[in-house]
C-alpha cells in the first residue's frame, strides 16, 4: 500500500514539473519596442499570444492572420526572443514560448501633474499663495494615463493626506486623476515647498512630479 502511495504521488509531481510554467510580468509603454524573452534550445520557437498562433517552431515566418501586427513582429538577435515594435494596449496579454508564459501590461504614462491656481515668481518657480489664519486647498491635476496611476501630495519627504478622485475617458480609455490636500498653514509653512507626485504603483512607477513654493500672508 505505501509503495503504491509512493508511485501514484511521484506520478503527479512529475507531470506537474513537466507541465507547470513560471509566469513573467513584463511591463512597457505605449509605442515603445518591448522584447519577451524564451530560453529556447533551438532557434525560432513556436510562440502564441493573445490572437493565437504566431509561428510554428523552426520557422522564421509569421503567420499572416495576424494581420497589421505581423509588420511589427520580428526576432531577437538570438533567433529566440520575440520583439513587438510600437507597441499598443490591444497588444496586452498572455505569451507562450515553450513552458514559458508572459503577461505583457502595455501602459500608458500619464501626463506631468499640474498644480491649479499658481504663479510664477522668478529665481523661486511656481508658488502658491495662502493665508496663515485660513484653509488652503492644493489642486493637482494628471490625465491621460492608464491604467489609472496613484496621486500624492509631500512636503518635503513626507507623504499628505491626499484625497484622490479619478475619473475614466471613454473617448481616450485613459483616466483623469486629481488629488487635493487640504489643511490650515501655519507660519512655518511659509516659504516651504509641497510637490504633487504621480506614479503607477505596480511595475515600474513612472514617476512624475511638480514642485510648488508655498508663500503665505502671516498675522500680525
Amino acid at each position: 500500500m505505501f509503495y503504491k502511495m509512493c508511485f501514484r504521488l511521484c506520478v503527479i509531481l512529475f507531470f506537474g514539473m513537466q507541465y507547470s510554467t513560471s509566469a513573467v510580468v513584463i511591463y512597457d509603454n505605449e509605442r515603445s519596442n518591448v522584447t519577451l524573452p524564451c530560453s529556447s534550445s533551438t532557434d525560432y520557437p513556436a510562440w502564441k499570444g493573445p490572437e493565437g498562433i504566431y509561428n510554428y517552431r523552426g520557422s522564421a515566418n509569421f503567420n499572416p492572420a495576424l494581420g497589421d501586427k505581423s509588420s511589427r513582429l520580428s526576432w531577437g538577435q538570438n533567433k529566440r526572443d520575440l520583439v513587438i515594435s510600437n507597441v499598443v494596449r490591444k497588444d496586452g496579454g498572455q505569451y507562450f514560448c515553450n513552458s514559458l508564459q508572459m503577461n505583457l501590461s502595455v501602459r500608458v504614462p500619464p501626463s506631468a501633474p499640474k498644480v491649479m491656481e499658481t504663479e510664477h515668481k522668478d529665481n523661486v518657480g511656481l508658488i502658491v499663495r495662502g493665508s496663515e489664519a485660513g484653509t488652503l486647498t492644493l489642486i493637482c491635476r494628471s490625465i491621460g494615463g492608464f491604467p489609472d496611476s496613484d496621486m500624492v501630495w509631500m512636503k518635503g519627504s513626507t507623504n499628505l493626506q491626499t484625497i484622490k478622485n479619478e475619473t475614466y475617458i471613454n473617448s481616450n480609455e485613459t483616466y483623469d486623476i486629481i488629488g487635493t490636500y487640504t489643511f490650515e498653514p501655519s507660519s512655518s509653512d511659509d516659504g516651504v515647498q509641497f510637490i504633487c507626485k504621480t506614479f503607477f504603483k505596480i511595475g515600474p512607477d513612472n514617476a512624475q512630479q511638480t514642485e510648488v513654493t508655498l508663500f503665505l500672508k502671516l498675522t500680525a
